[in-house]
Order: structure tokens, then sequence, then C-alpha cells
């Protein structure tokens, strides 16, 4: 809208004037004035063309018409200004640019509010904090126009962020990590980073999806930023996990003659009640134990699985092979087991046994299973010395192993030993009776039981 500004000279007192547009119509229709306000400013009239009638309403009641062309620009002044970039979560970021169009150019730009700017040629306002704006623009007809804007710092970012379960069902599981219900900051545009703090320092991202997935157990952070630069750091996100599961066999007891070989199994770690298997896949399970479990076996080679009750298995324990008892036998020396001259305790049995469970014990016996009384001399174990003539056997112990030898008979000359008689050379008896042989030699015999 621009203003028509006329004087009066030669008159002096009241009058009308109206002012007509083009088409000839009355655009304010007739209005009362008075020459003591000289000039007179009409307002509200839009560039074109316009025909102005003034009547003296006083002597000499003359009346003047006059055109009038008022310029104007084909568009009116305008501007508009929008937040270009964001204040930040930091504040002190943003940036205001302002347009403007219409007028008669030559715009000029000003900003004030929370901070103020002198006009200039240039529209962009940076480095602005949150608060109210306005800005001014200025044509070369000196038309100015506003419009503003307000600058809001964002909400800071907020998020849920979990993992999907907090204890890991096996020993070197995985679990996932994802953030959720993201708000705040820019609204949109969200990056994702995982810090892992331990148990070693890492970092992984930054990603576009919140989730992440394949995590071993450990400590965790989740950070999230925005195109706004602001930044949401969660609080630390612990996955643990259960101590593996440790299976380990022992024997418990040894095999002996009347009782079989016991193992041990015992586990560590894992969760729950234990169940084992000679087989990783647990076709068949064998038992249960809470923390050991003790079974008979026989001859063979053991190794078992465990699981627990969360279904996870164990490396296979260690192995353990039951060997076959070898059976307790015993041999007999009877080189020495006869007697050299009637009459006398000289005879000698050796018996060696075998097999069993070894720390043997040897005991000499008639032929009847009854012990020789009193105990004859062992001058080393198994070793029967100054025995008489007789039969005899040996039983040997070997824990609860227990086996008896052959019999054994020790024997003697027929008659004792006598001088010769007349017709022979003096010294020169020959010898009757007794052992052709002297102690130690001869043909020596060896039993077995």
């Amino acid at each position: 809208m621009v203003r028509l500004k006329y004087w009066f000279s030669g008159y002096s007192g009241p009058y009308t004037y109206e002012v007509f547009d083009s088409s000839s119509a009355s655009v304010f229709g007739v209005v009362n004035a008075n020459t003591s306000t000289n000039p007179e400013i009409v307002t509200g009239i839009t560039g074109g063309s316009y025909t102005v009638v003034i009547t003296e309403t006083a002597s000499p009641f003359c009346a003047s018409t006059s055109s009038v062309v008022i310029a104007s620009p084909l568009d009116a002044l305008s501007v508009v200004a929008t937040e270009t970039s964001n204040v930040s979560c930091g504040n002190g970021q943003g940036t205001i640019t302002a347009v403007a169009s219409g007028g008669w150019g030559a715009y000029e730009y000003e900003l004030t509010g929370a901070a103020t700017v002198g006009y200039s040629s240039n529209g962009t306002f940076t480095n602005l904090s949150a608060g109210i704006y306005t800005v001014n623009v200025r044509d070369a007809g000196g038309c100015i126009a506003s419009d503003g804007v307000t600058l809001v710092i964002p909400p800071p970012i907020n998020a849920t962020v979990t993992a999907n379960t907090p204890l890991l069902s096996c020993f070197g599981d995985t679990a996932t990590i994802t953030a959720s219900l993201v708000t705040g900051g820019q609204g949109s545009n969200y990056t994702y980073t995982l810090n892992t703090i331990a148990p070693t320092a890492s970092t992984s991202g930054p990603q576009t999806s919140p989730v992440f997935g394949n995590l071993r157990a450990g400590t965790y952070q989740v950070v999230i930023n925005d195109g706004y630069n602001c930044v949401f750091t969660s609080a630390n996100i612990v996955i643990d996990e259960p101590t593996p599961i440790q299976a380990s066999l022992v024997k418990a007891t040894s095999q002996t003659c009347f009782t079989g070989t016991t193992l041990t199994l015992s586990a560590t770690g894992g969760t729950g009640t234990y169940e084992y298997s000679d087989s990783s896949t647990f076709g068949t399970v064998i038992g249960t134990f809470a923390s050991s479990v003790t079974f008979p076996v026989t001859d063979g080679t053991y190794a078992y699985y465990v699981r627990d009750a969360n279904g996870c298995i164990s490396n296979v324990s260690n192995e353990i092979t039951i060997d076959p008892l070898p059976a307790l036998i015993v041999n007999l020396d009877v080189t020495n087991a006869t007697i050299n001259c009637a009459g006398d305790s000289t005879g000698v049995i050796v018996a060696t046994a075998e097999g069993g469970l070894g720390s043997y014990v040897y005991t000499l016996q008639d032929t009847a299973g009854n012990d020789i009384t009193p105990a004859p001399t062992q001058n080393s174990p198994g070793v029967f010395t100054d025995l008489p003539v007789g039969n005899y056997q040996v039983q040997v112990d070997s824990g609860d192993c227990l086996t008896t030898s052959a019999q054994i008979s020790i024997t003697e000359p027929a008659a004792p030993l006598t001088a010769g008689g007349a017709g022979r050379a003096r010294g020169s008896s020959a010898p009757t009776g007794g052992s052709r042989h002297p102690p130690g030699v001869g043909s020596p015999r060896r039993l077995q039981s």
C-alpha cells in the first residue's frame, strides 16, 4: 500500500475530496477535509491510475480535478525466514536463512530478537542459540517486511537398551543387544555404536541398525548419535555366562577277585543337575547326578559326556581303561625238594606267585589244606627251608584272591648210610642209602599249580 499526498494553495477552509480509480469507481467515497491540514495525505491506495476531485465547500465553491499515476512493484515485498540448521543439543549452532521477494529489490536483512545483526545484504545468520528471532528485510524503496523464527534446543535422545538375556544358557553362547523406543534429538537419522568394555575393549559401528548380535559374555555400552550432534550413552549392559562344564573320571575302587571296578564321574560348572552318556548325542542317558556319581564297570575303556539342565554339553571326560585282572598262579621250584640223608630236615620248596593283586602271602600246608605248624622258615617270601620228608602244598593269598599250588613230595633215601663189610679194602667202603647226589646237584624239577 502507498500514500497519496497533495497540497492546497489559493484557498483556505473546508473542502471535500473523492478519489476514483481507473474504472471511475470511487475508492473511499466523498471525504471531508480542511486546508488546516496541508498537505493532505491519503493512505490505503495501491499502485495504479487515479483521478482526484476536490470541491471547496466555502466561497467561492470551486472544484478541481487532477490525475495521478502511482508506480508500484509487481509484487509486494515479503520475506521468508527459515531454520536451516538446528541449534543442536550443544546449543549455539543454529542457522536462519531469509529470502526476500517482491518490492523494489536491492534487499537488506536485519536480525533482531535473541541476537541482533544490523542491516546487510547477507540474509544468512549463523551460530545462533535457542531463542525467538525476527528477520526484517528492506528494499530499495525503503519498504520493510518481516518474518519470525523460533530456534529450540532439541530434547535429549532417550532409548531403552537391553540384551535378550542377561545370562547365557551355556558357556560360549551368544546374545543380542537392541536399542528400542528411541526418541529425542533430531527425531530420526540415528546411528548406533557398540562399545565393548570387557573382557577386551573394542568398538563396533556406527551403523543404522539398532541391533547388535553374536555377542559373547561381557560388558557393553550403546552410543546413539543423530544429525544434530545429540548423543545418548546407555548404562553398562552385562551379559554373564555359566562356567564351562568340566567332566572328570577317576577310578574309585579297583577290581579284586570278588569285587569289580567302580568309577566316579564328577562335574563342575554349567547349571543344575547333570546327566551323562557315553555319546555326545546323548542317544542313551545313562544316569543323572548332582555333583558326582559312582558306578561299577567291567573290563574296557570308558569316557563320558555330561549335559546340564540347560542342555549344555561338556567336552568328553578323560579316558580310563580297565584291564582284566590276571589270574593268580603259583610256580614251584622243587630242585631241592629232597632229603640228602635219611632223617634230615633239609628239604627246600620255592614258590613264586604271579597275577592276582600282588602283595603275596605264602603259607605252607599239608595236602589236606592244614597249615604246617609251627610255620616253616621263609628266608624270603615263598622260600620254605629246613623241611622234613612229607607231602606239601603252598597256598598264596593276594588281597581277596586265593590259590593253592600242586602237591609236592619231599623224599629221603630208603635207609641210613652205613659203612662197608669184610673183604673191602680199608677205607674203601661203599655207601648205601642216602642221596645219589650231593646237595644242590641233580636234575631240578619245576611244578606249576
